[in-house]
């Protein structure tokens, strides 16, 4: 693997994906992700003039797209967040029942990255625990994602 992927994600193919890119065909034009997860193939592949990323998780395809297109937004957003039971609990709820008031994407994708973060194995709703990421300072959740982006 090339590129650690920006989140954990439940059935993701980073463990594979050194066995299944050589089976995809180099010379497309075109690559679909149907089931893009952490998108662990898309980002390990050299880029085609299209390519698609789908997922049937629409608050994992905003985050995907606020890294494309907001990134340097993103990682602000996301540096801004304090790591807290309470806050996890509580955006935990609202994912489930809905944000209240206005959100933009960009907020709504940094809370999304940050309960993948702070859930036990990166399960959404798995609880609130650590994971291979120990050091969650300010100064540090950013360099995590850039890490994964770089």
């Amino acid at each position: 693997m090339k590129v650690r992927t920006p989140c954990v994600w439940v059935g993701g193919k980073t463990r594979l994906a050194n066995w299944i890119l050589p089976l995809i065909d180099v010379e497309c034009k075109t690559y679909v992700e149907p089931f893009g997860g952490s998108a662990a193939l898309l980002l390990n592949r050299d880029p085609v003039d299209v390519e698609v990323y789908n997922d049937i998780d629409s608050a994992l395809v905003t985050f995907m797209l606020c890294i494309k297109h907001h990134y340097h937004e993103l990682v602000r957003e996301i540096s801004e967040l304090p790591i807290s039971r309470d806050l996890y609990r509580k955006d935990l709820r609202w994912l489930k029942d809905g944000y209240p008031g206005v959100m933009t994407d960009i907020q709504f994708a940094a809370r999304c990255w940050y309960l993948n973060l702070n859930s036990f194995g990166g399960i959404t709703g798995g609880g609130f625990g650590t994971g291979k990421h120990q050091n969650r300072t300010f100064r540090n959740r950013s360099k995590i994602l850039d890490a994964a982006m770089a």
